[in-house]
Order: structure tokens, then C-alpha cells, then sequence
């Protein structure tokens, strides 16, 4: 039996161990996005991992209890986790475990927990990178676009970490987000672009920033669209990722570099276009996945910059199909669809908003694949509990008719 203690709030003590968990994964990955990646290679980051594993694994066994089911259960996520690990390494497939074992823990607490390991980290390296303590790697391409890194090995690392961390406190707070915050946010944002020039990070940053300022001051304003629109968006949002990802397919496909006007928006896009089309004609998408070393502008685990032709795909969609394989996009794929279904079925637009940003981010940044830049992969956990577990499904129904969703998608609280 699983017993409870209070954190002030009753949190179980297989919740805790998960929870331990995922502080001590995040922290070890998001410091390896930075200078300080030299520290934690082999073989203490596969020795972490495994801890980190070895929580999930006794917290999973403390929660449901040694049994038949439990070990089913595991071997379809080491099945998923052999697929990763045919593209990239073992232990970059532990995001697996922490969807599936956080499939009936309060969300809420869990992207408090990333928020604030986010917000940490970002805050003490950006600190650290500017009084010396850790290198700001500056790129300087041809004095053309400096662009400086902020302590992390890219660019696009902080303002990706400033994303998830609005995108977290849009939904957990909706319009309970103070002013001053939003001002931080603005401030943040400005800053960021302002050093690495991260221009499509910094367009989806102002996009949210609007959005919060809209529900802060439009919080107890009920818009109420025409019916017909109303249906046609409620049955169209739900298939955000699937569009998203035909579209990506479908624009690589008719790129034209001989196209003066794809050629522009090409430039705008700073070349995804093109690599994206050329990617697919040299790898394909095989059906179960295939290791690849795209070259891009980040730097290695040592500091340095890769050697050799660049080639990089930031387009989540292509990425994720070539480098894991059509089966497991597949079912991603469906996981996020039921997920957007479910949220539109409680009528948590709010959730659905966050997903629709994500699904049209991914076509320009595969950064928010990783947990520790987009811990709303850990939702799809409860996706998969919704299709194994009769009692989860019972757990699913919803708390307050037509508002809320019980158990995974209670009514989101406060980071503060």
C-alpha cells in the first residue's frame, strides 16, 4: 500500500520518489545544454540515469505493486526504449519512463517541479555566464549575426528555456499572472534576443506574453464565436500535430531553390527549408528509426564546434520521423491527438492553446522534444493510462461537468 504524507498538500511517497526523480534528471540535462556538460559525461551520466531509473522503477513498484501487469507494462516501455536507443543512446530514452510512470500524478505539481528547476538553472547560468564564472561563448558569423550563448552550448537553449517556462505559468496560472511577472517575461524575452538573436524564439515569446496580457485583462470577458466557426475549430485544433506534421512533409517536399519567393521565406527561416528537403532525400524515413549526426551551429560536449558539412533539420516533425522511425511517430502522434480530444472534451482551451503553440513551434525548433524544455510531454502518460486501465478511466471522467478533468487534469494552481 502506497502511503501519503503531507508536503503541506497529501502527495504519496511513491509521488515524492518520482518527483526526486525528475529535479535530479532535469538539473543533469539541462546542465548538459551548458558549459558545464564537460563534468557530467561517462560515465557519471549514465550512472545518474540509472538512478534516476532506479526511483522511477521503486516508485512505480510502491504505487501498483509488484505484479504481472506492472512488468507487462514495463517491457512495451523498454520495447519504445530499444527504438530510441537505435537512433540515439539508452539513457536519452528516460523521458519514456517519466511519462509512463507519471501517468496518474497531479500534473499540476509536476510542471511546478520543471518550472521552478527551469527557472533556476536558466537564472544562475545566464548569472554565471556574465560575471565569468562560466564561458559566453560568442558566434560571430563573419561579423554579420553575433550571437552570444549565455553559458549554454547554442544559442537557441535559453530562449527556448524562457518559452517553457511562460508556457508553464500561462497554463498553470491563466490569468492570475501578475504584472510584474509579465514584466519580467517582457524584459527576459527583449534581453534574450537582444544577445543571441534568436529571432523565431523571440517572435513565439511576445506571442505569449500577448496572450497572457489578453487573459489578464480579458479574464472575465466570455467570447463567444458563431456556432459554425466554433465547431470548425473545436474539430480542427484537436489535429494540430497531425497537420503540422503533413504540412512540414508537404513543404519540403515543393521547396524550390530555383523559387525566388520560397528562396525569401527560406532566408527568413534561416535555411529550415532547405535542409529539411535535403535531409529527407539522404535519409528517408525508415519505419523504426536510424542513428544520425546532423551538424549544426551548437557546440559538443567539450566546448568546440562539430567538424564537418552542415546539415541540420529543425523541424520537429521531419526529425522526429527520420530519427525515430515512422511506427513511433505514429503512435506520438496519436498519444497527442487523444490528448488534444480529451482537453477539448473537459473544455480546457487553455490546455488546447498551449498544445496548438507547441504544435506550430515544433515546425521551426525541435528543441521542445526534450522534457527538461517541455515537461507537457509527461500529459501523454496519462493518455496511455487511458487506454490500458479501466480504472483510470474511471478516474478520467470529469470533477466539475463540462470545466475540469479529475485525477491527471485537476484545476490547475499557482507556481508561487
Amino acid at each position: 500500500m502506497d502511503r501519503s504524507i503531507r508536503l503541506p498538500n497529501r502527495i504519496s511517497n511513491s509521488e515524492i520518489l518520482y518527483l526526486c526523480a525528475l529535479v535530479i534528471y532535469l538539473s543533469l540535462m539541462t546542465l548538459r545544454t551548458t558549459f558545464y556538460a564537460a563534468f557530467f559525461q561517462d560515465p557519471l551520466y549514465k550512472l545518474v540515469c540509472l538512478g534516476c531509473i532506479g526511483l522511477l522503477v521503486i516508485s512505480e513498484i510502491m504505487k501498483e505493486g509488484y505484479n504481472l501487469k506492472l512488468i507487462i507494462a514495463l517491457a512495451f516501455v523498454a520495447f519504445f526504449i530499444l527504438i530510441i536507443h537505435r537512433a540515439t543512446s539508452l539513457v536519452t530514452a528516460v523521458p519514456l519512463l517519466f511519462i509512463y510512470c507519471g501517468r496518474t500524478y497531479d500534473i499540476r505539481r509536476i510542471l511546478r517541479v520543471a518550472c521552478w528547476v527551469c527557472i533556476f538553472w536558466l537564472g544562475l547560468i545566464v548569472v554565471f555566464s556574465k560575471i565569468g564564472f562560466i564561458e559566453n561563448y560568442l558566434m560571430d558569423e563573419k561579423y554579420k549575426r553575433p550571437r552570444e550563448f549565455l553559458g549554454f552550448r547554442y544559442a537557441l537553449y535559453a530562449p527556448t528555456y524562457l518559452i517553457n517556462i511562460i508556457t508553464i505559468d500561462f497554463y498553470l496560472n491563466r490569468e492570475k499572472i501578475p504584472l510584474w511577472r509579465i514584466a519580467i517575461y517582457t524584459f527576459a524575452g527583449w534581453y534574450f534576443f537582444d544577445r543571441t538573436d534568436s529571432r523565431l524564439c523571440y517572435g513565439f515569446t511576445l506571442f505569449l506574453i500577448l496572450a497572457c496580457i489578453y487573459l489578464k485583462l480579458h479574464s472575465k470577458i466570455v467570447i463567444r464565436p458563431r456556432p459554425t466557426l466554433y465547431r470548425v475549430l473545436t474539430f480542427i485544433i484537436p489535429f494540430a500535430w497531425i497537420i503540422g506534421t503533413f504540412a512540414s512533409l508537404y513543404i519540403a517536399k515543393i521547396y524550390n531553390p530555383k523559387n525566388a519567393a520560397m528562396v525569401k521565406v527560406d532566408e527568413m527561416l534561416t535555411g529550415r527549408l532547405g535542409f529539411s528537403q535535403k535531409s529527407l532525400k539522404q535519409y528517408g524515413i525508415p519505419l523504426l528509426g536510424q542513428k544520425i549526426e546532423w551538424i549544426g551551429n551548437g557546440l559538443n560536449m567539450d566546448g568546440q564546434k562539430e567538424r564537418g558539412e552542415y546539415l541540420y533539420v529543425d523541424n520537429l516533425y521531419i526529425q522526429f520521423l527520420q530519427r525515430y522511425g515512422l511506427l513511433f511517430a505514429v503512435i506520438l502522434l496519436g498519444l497527442l491527438t487523444l490528448l488534444m480530444f480529451e482537453a477539448r472534451r473537459a473544455r480546457d482551451t487553455h490546455l488546447l492553446f498551449v498544445l496548438s503553440i507547441l504544435a506550430v513551434h515544433a515546425m521551426v525548433d525541435d528543441l521542445i522534444l526534450h522534457i527538461w524544455m517541455n515537461p507537457f510531454w509527461i500529459m501523454l502518460g496519462s493518455m496511455v493510462a487511458l487506454l490500458t486501465d479501466r480504472r483510470e478511466k474511471v478516474k478520467m471522467k470529469f470533477n466539475v461537468p463540462g470545466t475540469e478533468m479529475a485525477a491527471h487534469f485537476k484545476s490547475p494552481g499557482v507556481i508561487d
